[in-house]
């Protein structure tokens, strides 16, 4: 509805709302009151994670979120700046009720942050989505909000890559000297293209394996404390995030996969290498 000409150009598999944290269970309470119902324990299990609520209604689905990106691995690394995304939230006025949506600004940001750290890098739709924001809002984008914006949140270096493909692709417009705000330098950008892929611009569509998606992303992180942190994380996730991915139900198994799980990642580099 508000980038492009006919909201059925843009394909969607589900809604995403998103909610200030003391609304969390009256929102729940509402959409149950409405139909809505989790689908099932694994979904639980990810809101748990991911800071959202999986709901479905006759094959609608709707991800009833309370924090806008939330990854595990990038806890306290990537800040977004919450209570700014609602100050300067706009009015968004349909035929079928009033809501708020993210100003065009903070939508470029969140779509950043959903490609590259929330699917890994290889969905072209959402390449296409920023290319078409940014065309459509051509004449209002404040790119020093965006560029402060960024640094605030720590996600300077995504924002920079990300652009870099889009325009290299799409032919996207965007400011001179942009690139020189945002850069995390040369020498990152070119180990990060080589993790992702052999060409520039790379491919946009092909799916990426963890070997590959994991040390691009670490290479993304605005500071070099921070790389080295999602670095251990790597090797040394947290409970919550063992939990999901190695679907555990009893506390002892907490301390087996944690044990596993730095073997399981050197292996699969080691496979991937070869």
């Amino acid at each position: 509805h508000t980038v492009y000409p006919e909201p059925g150009l843009r394909p969607m598999a589900d809604i995403d709302l998103l909610v200030r944290p003391a609304d969390r269970l009256r929102a729940i309470r509402v959409l149950a009151r409405l139909g809505y119902r989790t689908p099932g324990p694994e979904a639980e299990r990810l809101g748990e994670s991911r800071c959202f609520a999986e709901l479905v209604r006759d094959g609608v689905l709707l991800d009833l979120h309370w924090d806008i990106a939330r990854y595990l691995r990038f806890d306290g690394v990537v800040r977004v700046d919450h209570k700014g995304l609602w100050s300067r939230a706009r009015p968004l006025a349909l035929a079928e009720g009033r809501s708020l949506a993210l100003c065009p600004e903070d939508t470029l940001l969140h779509l950043v942050l959903h490609l590259t750290l929330g699917s890994d890098f290889a969905r072209v739709l959402w390449y296409a989505d920023i290319d078409a924001l940014i065309r459509r809002h051509a004449a209002e984008l404040d790119w020093s909000r965006i560029a402060d914006e960024a640094r605030r949140w720590r996600i300077g270096a995504l924002l920079d890559w990300t652009l870099g493909v889009v325009s290299a692709s799409f032919g996207t417009p965007l400011p001179a000297g942009l690139a020189d705000r945002i850069a995390p330098g040369r020498l990152r950008r070119a180990a990060v293209v080589a993790c992702i892929d052999s060409s520039w611009p790379p491919s946009l569509g092909a799916s990426l394996s963890e070997a590959r998606i994991y040390p691009a992303q670490t290479l993304l992180m605005d500071r070099g404390v921070d790389v080295l942190r999602v670095l251990v994380w790597t090797f040394f996730p947290s409970a919550t995030w063992l939990r999901l991915h190695y679907s555990i139900d009893a506390p002892w198994q907490v301390p087996v996969y944690r044990t596993l799980h730095p073997v399981r990642v050197c292996w699969r580099m080691a496979r991937q290498l070869r």
